[in-house]
């Protein structure tokens, strides 16, 4: 049995190269099209998109693309994860939202590069994660290759983030996790 440390994790993960993790640009408008296109959520013009999204994402103080390899892409690479995020001067609390092209190693991949660059900011003190029931596996496991910590399960969580079969909005138990930053 093989006990990796999380460097040597990473390491593995990041041998032909790490994600990007930059500051969304206008031109990356058309990726989120694209995935609002493939998705089967209501159809609308694409200028009345633009304006809501615009909308919308200017209600966050940081707005991040990842960009990764997928060979969905003509050269190789490109925007696999939208991260969205609020700050307060010491807590970043982000939301991933993963492009529908992006596979699972994809998300793997930008999750760790995104928690890392977090981890080595000297802007951010702590970055709290909320999830679901449903994607706790999947931090649990991110914790072979970043730092991340559980805080607690919140009961009840956040309502409306789920609904059952008759529509109406259930509460779901939300999990903490956190990374702590450089910031001190």
């Amino acid at each position: 049995m093989s006990t990796l440390s999380q460097k040597e994790r990473r390491e593995r993960l990041f041998r032909h190269g790490k994600p990007v993790v930059r500051t969304m640009e206008l031109d990356d408008m058309r990726y989120l099209w694209a995935a609002w296109q493939m998705s089967d959520v209501e159809q609308m013009e694409q200028a009345d998109f633009h304006y809501r999204i615009s909308e919308w994402l200017l209600g966050y103080d940081m707005v991040n693309i990842i960009e990764d390899r997928n060979s969905g892409f003509g050269d190789g690479s490109g925007p696999v994860t939208l991260v969205y995020a609020n700050f307060d001067g010491w807590n970043l609390v982000p939301h991933a939202e993963h492009f529908p092209w992006a596979t699972k190693r994809n998300k793997l991949r930008a999750n760790v590069a995104f928690f890392m660059a977090q981890r080595y900011s000297k802007n951010v003190g702590c970055t709290r994660v909320f999830v679901d029931d449903e994607n706790r596996a999947f931090f649990a496991a991110l914790r072979k290759y970043v730092p991340i910590y559980p805080g607690c399960k919140i009961p009840g969580g956040r309502p409306g983030f789920r609904t059952n079969e008759k529509s109406e909005r259930v509460a779901n138990a939300d999990h903490l996790f956190y990374v702590r930053g450089k910031r001190r």
